[in-house]
C-alpha cells in the first residue's frame, strides 16, 4: 500500500543577509546522508495530464508509474509558479529562486546573444563546486542536454560565485547544428551514459530530455512536421529512458546505493480549456501543475506527498543531499523525501559590521528589504520578506530614533497566501504605502477556489495612515492574466517586481513588470 502524506512541515530555508536585515543563527554542520550523488532529470514540457495528474497515472508514464514509483517519494501537488517556459523553469529549479527569464540563448564568442540569460542568483552547480573546491574542468557538476545552453545554466552573475565555480555543460548535439536535425532523447541518453556518467562519475548532474516539448509544439496544426501521436510517443520514450537510467545506476559500482534520482519537468502545457498541449507559457493549470519523483538511499519508498511544493524547493533539497549551503535560495528542502535531519536551515550574520543594528531576529531567513524615511529622517520604515512561519510573508518594522532601536514587526500579508515576495514601500507624511507580490489560489467572487484552480500571482497593496502604527486591509489590485485563444500567440502575462511611489497627497503610483515590459497603475 502506498504511503500518503497530506501535510508535512515546510522547513525553514537558508539564511541570507541583504542590506540592513541580518538573520540570526549559525548554519549547522553538514549531516551525513547516504547520498553521495544526485541526478536530476527534467522531461521538458511534460503536461500533468499525460503524467501524474490523475490516479492511476497515465499509461504514457507506465514505467515510472509501475516500476520507479514503488521505490520513490512522489510530490503530487508540485507547481511552477514562475515563467512556464524552458529557460525560466530550469533556472528556477537550478537556483531555488523564481527566475522570470525569457526563452533566449547566450553563447560565448562572436555570436553571443545581446540578452544575458544568466541568473542573478547562484545555481546548484556553483553552490556544489564552491563548497567542494571544484571547477568546471573537474567534471563533478555537469549539465547534459539536447537544448543549447552554455553559461545560462552553468553559472550566475553573482559576484561571489560565477564561471570559475560553474558546472560543465555537455550539449548534444552542439548548438551549431540545425534544430530540426537534432537527434532525439535516446541519443542524449547515450551521451549521458557513455560520455559523462560512465567515464567521469560526476556527483551532480542535471539532464534535459527535450523531445516532449519539441513534438508538443510540432503537433500544432499550423506546423506540418509533427502530429499528436509524435508528442505522445516522445513521452513514452522519455518515460522509458528514466527507468533505464535508474537500472543503470543500480548496476554501477560507483553509483549504486549512493545516488538519488530526481525526475521532474520545467513546465507543463496549456490545458484543454486554454488551447491544448501544443504550446505553453501561460498560467493555466496545465502550464503550472507539474510533478516530482525522487528515489534513492535517503528517500522513503512508495510514498505520495499531497501538500503544495514548488520548483524553488529543488535546489535546497539537492543541497541537503550533497551537503552544500544554499544561502540565496528561497525554497525549502522537501523534507518528506529526506530521511535525515536537515542541516542548512539557519545562516550567519555575514556582512554585518560591529556597529550595525540587528533589525530582525529569526532562525529562518529575512530578505528583500526596502527602506523609506520620514521627511525629517528620524522615523525609518522597513518592509521585508520573512520565512519564520515556514513560508514567505511580508513584514514591516519601524524605528522612531534614526535606527538605534526597532519596534515589533507587523505581518502585512495574510496567512492564506501561498507565497509573498518583493515588497516596496513609500512614505508621505504619516501615510505609508506598501505593495508586494502574493501568490494565492484563483477564486470566484465569493472567495471559493475555482475548479482546477492554480496558484496565481497578485499585486497587493496595504496602507497605514498613522506612520506604521496600524494597518488597513490588504487589497489585491491586479492579477496575472490567463492566456486566451489562440494560445500560440502567448497572450498571457505575469506581473512581477512592483514598486510604489506617491504623487501629491492622494495619488499612489504602482509600477510592475509584465512579461518583460513595465506598466504603471495609479490609484
Amino acid at each position: 500500500m502506498k504511503k500518503l502524506i497530506a501535510g508535512g512541515t515546510v522547513c525553514a530555508g537558508a539564511l541570507v543577509v541583504a542590506a540592513i536585515l541580518v538573520p540570526a543563527g549559525i548554519h549547522g554542520e553538514p549531516q551525513s546522508p547516504d547520498t553521495e550523488n544526485v541526478i536530476v532529470v527534467v522531461i521538458d514540457g511534460l503536461r500533468c495530464y499525460e503524467a501524474f495528474h490523475d490516479s492511476p497515472a497515465s499509461d504514457y508514464v507506465r514505467c515510472m508509474r509501475d516500476s520507479l514509483d514503488p521505490y520513490a517519494t512522489r510530490y503530487q501537488n508540485f507547481w511552477n509558479n514562475g515563467v512556464t517556459q524552458t529557460l525560466g523553469g530550469h533556472l528556477t529549479l537550478g537556483t531555488g529562486t523564481w527566475q522570470l527569464m525569457p526563452n533566449s540563448l547566450t553563447y560565448f564568442g562572436p555570436d553571443e546573444d545581446t540578452v544575458s540569460t544568466q541568473p542573478d542568483k547562484p545555481t546548484l552547480f556553483e553552490y556544489y563546486n564552491k563548497a567542494k573546491g571544484y571547477g568546471p574542468s573537474d567534471n563533478k557538476a555537469v549539465y547534459v542536454g539536447g537544448k543549447s545552453w552554455n553559461d545560462t545554466l552553468m553559472c550566475s552573475v553573482d559576484p561571489e560565485y560565477g564561471r570559475s565555480d560553474g558546472g560543465k555543460v555537455v550539449i548534444f548535439p552542439p548548438h551549431t547544428e540545425d534544430w530540426e536535425n537534432v537527434p532525439g532523447d535516446t541519443a542524449t541518453y547515450r551521451v549521458l551514459i557513455n560520455s559523462v556518467l560512465g567515464p567521469h562519475h560526476p556527483n551532480l548532474v542535471l539532464v534535459n530530455f527535450k523531445d516532449v516539448d519539441k513534438w508538443g509544439h510540432k503537433a500544432d496544426t499550423l506546423d506540418t512536421t509533427g502530429t499528436d501521436d509524435d508528442y505522445y510517443r516522445a513521452i513514452e520514450v522519455a518515460n522509458s529512458l528514466v527507468w533505464e537510467l535508474w537500472k543503470w545506476i543500480q548496476g554501477d559500482a560507483t553509483y549504486a546505493g549512493k545516488t538519488t534520482l530526481i525526475v521532474t519537468t520545467d513546465h507543463g502545457r496549456h490545458d484543454d480549456q486554454h488551447g491544448g498541449f501544443w504550446h505553453h507559457g501561460g498560467i493555466c493549470h496545465g502550464c503550472r501543475h507539474t510533478f516530482l519523483i525522487a528515489a534513492g538511499p535517503d528517500t522513503p519508498s512508495n510514498t505520495v506527498v499531497t501538500r503544495c511544493a514548488f520548483q524553488i524547493d529543488i535546489c535546497p533539497t539537492v543541497g541537503e543531499l550533497l551537503g552544500f549551503w544554499y544561502p540565496h535560495a528561497r525554497g525549502s528542502a522537501l523534507s518528506e523525501m529526506l530521511d535525515f535531519d536537515l542541516s542548512h536551515q539557519t545562516g550567519t550574520n555575514y556582512g554585518a559590521g560591529s556597529g550595525d543594528v540587528r533589525v530582525t531576529s529569526t532562525d529562518s531567513i529575512s530578505v528583500s528589504p526596502q527602506i523609506a524615511s520620514s521627511s525629517t529622517g528620524d522615523t525609518l520604515h522597513v518592509v521585508y520578506v520573512d520565512k519564520s512561519a515556514g513560508k514567505c510573508e511580508v513584514k514591516y518594522k519601524r524605528s522612531t530614533n534614526l535606527g538605534t532601536s526597532w519596534g515589533p514587526d507587523s505581518t502585512l500579508s495574510t496567512g492564506d497566501e501561498l507565497d509573498s515576495q518583493l515588497p516596496s514601500v513609500c512614505v508621505l507624511g504619516d501615510t505609508v504605502d506598501v505593495v508586494w507580490m502574493g501568490c494565492n489560489w484563483h477564486t470566484d467572487p465569493t472567495g471559493a477556489p475555482l475548479p482546477d484552480s492554480v496558484p496565481r500571482w497578485y499585486l497587493y497593496h496595504c496602507r497605514s495612515t498613522n506612520a506604521g502604527g496600524s494597518w488597513g486591509t490588504r487589497r489585491a489590485i491586479q492579477g496575472s492574466k490567463y492566456e486566451q485563444s489562440p494560445v500560440r500567440d502567448k497572450p498571457s502575462w505575469s506581473i512581477w517586481d512592483p514598486s510604489v511611489s506617491r504623487y501629491g497627497s492622494s495619488v499612489v503610483g504602482i509600477s510592475v513588470c509584465c512579461t518583460g515590459s513595465r506598466r504603471t497603475r495609479t490609484r
